[in-house]
């Protein structure tokens, strides 16, 4: 695979990850949707991910984010210090800070948001997981 810079000397993206960003943006600006853009923090320990939930001007009832994140820290193990913060009326903010099971609560709590809402998320960025992160 051949890697290409733009002008700016940046790396220039593939098209289908560039078509995917531009459906998306307008999926979010168009369609009641939540963007979760996924952030690993720390790579040594206490590991600590974040989770950026914005909600679409079009979507309605986003206040029911607190309840499915207290459903989902007492249903799904984690062994992690989970915490929530709202930030305004369209973004919350989810730290994951280490715990053996982290990554797979991340990954339930993602799905339940998918299951709960009737819109589109857009599931954005990425970690990494770790074999030992007990």
């Amino acid at each position: 695979m051949k890697v290409e810079f733009n002008e700016d000397g940046s790396i220039k993206l593939p098209e289908l990850i560039t078509k995917q960003k531009e459906e998306n943006k307008k999926i979010f600006q168009n369609e009641p949707s939540i963007k979760i853009i996924r952030n690993q923090i720390s790579s040594v320990r206490p590991l600590d991910c974040e989770l950026k939930l914005h909600a679409s001007d079009k979507l309605g009832n986003f206040e029911m984010i607190g309840g499915l994140f207290r459903e989902a820290e007492g249903k799904f193990r984690h062994m992690a210090n989970l915490s929530i913060k709202r930030v305004d009326g369209k973004m919350f903010i989810i730290r994951i800070i280490s715990g053996q099971y982290r990554c797979d609560w991340c990954h339930k709590f993602r799905e339940l948001l998918k299951n709960e809402f009737d819109s589109r998320v857009i599931d954005e960025g990425s970690c990494l997981e770790y074999i030992s992160s007990k």
